[in-house]
Formats: structure tokens, sequence, C-alpha cells
């Protein structure tokens, strides 16, 4: 799975694709009001965001929007852009946070894909990593689904140790940055992780996570073509096209991961001294 050499100065020149968002009004804790979600879709045109798939959390005893009404209010939002005349299109999916029953749901069709792809999106908990990951991982890709992994960043396994996710990527799952971690909205911590996973190749695809009208989410995914050519080059052309590449069911693109070097007891006592941004 190796890096393929495409121009980044032609990134985004057909808009930009945003593969986790939480448009869809009145499903979960994003938009609150068709009003509003027009709103975000109008902010997203403006900043040349042309497809938009709609991921509403599907969380066991909170959120558990069913894929036929996501697929539904996915219809009758298009429309309702389309009358206002903004150039961008909704597709379907659900973020899934992770339980045991998960394959179970997946096979009984509640839960969507990112565009009926291949691609199915994943939360974690943010405290920890499930012991049962690597076994939900192995169980999807029998059932033909790759996983991305929203997040990791925001993580605090990960935040403490980055190369938790090695292997899994050298296997070939995928995980998601939200794009405003770039820019210090989780805080630092989560900033400085950011950073890492992309400097050394452990993230492969980039999104806004927007929730609601946050005009500052959508901001980010537009600003991030800049801050990831700053970080690592050529190699940012991934983010963007990887976006592409899954809505569309096909093989991404890979850079080689770098194993991360142990920082010294200076670097741990430096990092945990830092006091967080809150956005």
């Amino acid at each position: 799975m190796v890096y393929q050499n495409q121009d980044y100065n032609k990134v985004g020149e057909n808009g930009l694709i945003d593969i986790h968002n939480h448009i869809l009004p009145n499903l979960d804790d994003g938009s609150k009001s068709i009003e509003e979600a027009v709103k975000v879709a109008f902010i997203a045109a403006e900043y040349e965001i042309h497809k938009i798939v709609a991921t509403p959390h599907y969380m066991k005893e909170s959120f558990q929007v069913e894929s036929s009404e996501v697929q539904n209010k996915v219809k009758e939002f298009n429309k309702i852009l389309k009358k206002n005349n903004i150039d961008v299109e909704i597709l379907s999916g659900h973020e899934i946070y992770m339980t045991t029953d998960l394959v179970k749901k997946i096979k009984s069709q509640k839960i969507l894909s990112l565009n009926e792809s291949r691609y199915i999106l994943l939360e974690m908990p943010m405290s920890y990593i499930p012991n049962n990951l690597e076994q939900i991982f192995y169980d999807l890709r029998v059932l033909g689904y790759r996983p991305v992994v929203a997040h990791p960043e925001r993580n605090e396994e990960v935040i403490k140790d980055p190369n938790i996710l090695f292997n899994w990527v050298k296997d070939g799952i995928i995980f998601q940055l939200n794009a405003g971690s770039l820019f210090g909205i989780y805080g630092n911590l989560i900033k400085k992780t950011a950073f890492s996973l992309v400097e050394n190749y452990l993230v492969q695809v980039i999104a806004s996570d927007a929730h609601g009208c946050k005009e500052i989410e959508i901001d980010w995914l537009a600003r991030a073509r800049r801050k990831l050519k700053e970080i690592c080059g050529r190699y940012a052309v991934q983010f963007f096209t990887n976006a592409e590449y899954i809505i569309n069911d096909e093989e991404i693109i890979y850079e080689e991961p770098v194993h991360i070097k142990t920082k010294s007891i200076w670097n741990i006592f430096d990092q945990l001294n830092i006091t967080d941004e809150t956005s």
C-alpha cells in the first residue's frame, strides 16, 4: 500500500468531499432544524464542498436512526437544497458507535455504510480502545466492509501512544482525522496528536465532523488543504482524494506508516504541563 504521486495543486478543483457530517436535522446532536441544515449546506458550498455524507450517530440507548429513515431524510433534504439552488449533494451514511452487537445490526441492514460503499464509519469510545476491536475489524472484513475509524486523535489511549494505530494501518484499517484537530479546537494535546498521526502516515482521510451550523467546523476542512501541505508536502493530497475514492467505492491511497520514536521523559513532562485549548 504505497502513496501514488498526484498533483497537489489539483486537489479540490472540482470541489471537496466531506465524509463525516451531522447535517441532517433532528436526528442526533447535529442540526436542530431544516433551516440550520440548509445554512450548513450553504456554508459548505461557499467553501467549495460539493458532496457531504450525512452520518448521524448510531448509538445504543441514545441515537438509533435506522437506515430507511436516514435515506428518506437524505432524499427530502436534497430536494430542498435543489429548490434553494445550493450546489451540494447529500449522501447517506452512519457514524456507528462500536458495540458487541455491531455486526448483528449490520447484517440486519439497520446500519448504513458511506454512500452504500464497502467503507463503514466507526466511532471508538473517547477514553479507551475496546478489547474486542480486533475482532470487530475482522468480522466486518469477512462481511466485505472496510472499517474507517473516526477521529482517533481524540482517543485517550491514542494520545498516550499513537503507535497503537501502526499495525492496524499496516493491515489496511483506515483512520479519519477531524480537520478541526489540526487547529486546536479540541485542545493542544489532541492537536499535537493530530500532527503526529499526519507526519507518520497513521491517518488516511480528513473530514469536518460538523455538528450543525458552526461555520468554523466547515471552514477547517477547506483550510486544512494548506495546513496539511505545510506538515507533509505532497502527501497531503491523499486526504482529499481518499474521500472521493471512499464514496465511489474505490481503493484508497496509502502511505507506508512510520513507527513513532518513543519520547524522552522530558517531552512527556512538557506535554503533561500543556493547558488544553477549548473550542
